[in-house]
């Protein structure tokens, strides 16, 4: 894996600013869940729990790094979930 992150360091919160933003450090703005005014009251649950979703997302990745590597020293019975693990980092930060 690369030395230097190319993604928003985390932590990563929301900010509820007339939808459901995604803001790294500094509420600095990552992505926003949220479509039009028009639909904002139609789609509130779901946008905030997608907003939630993709804020767990670099805690989230260092957990399945954690868990690969875990599994690489043969902790984990399935060698599926380690091989998926590994898929799923190399989507995220490829080499």
């Amino acid at each position: 894996m690369t030395d230097k992150i190319k993604h928003t360091p985390g932590p990563w919160g929301i900010s509820l600013i007339a939808s459901a933003h995604v803001v790294g450090p500094n509420n600095r703005g990552i992505c926003s869940t949220g479509g039009y005014q028009s639909n904002l009251k139609d789609y509130h649950n779901e946008n905030l729990a997608n907003a939630r979703l993709i804020a767990a997302a670099p805690e989230m990745f260092e957990l399945i790094k954690r868990l690969a590597f875990c599994a690489g020293l043969d902790f984990f019975p399935d060698d599926d979930d380690a091989e998926k693990a590994r898929e799923i980092i190399e989507r995220i930060d490829p080499r």
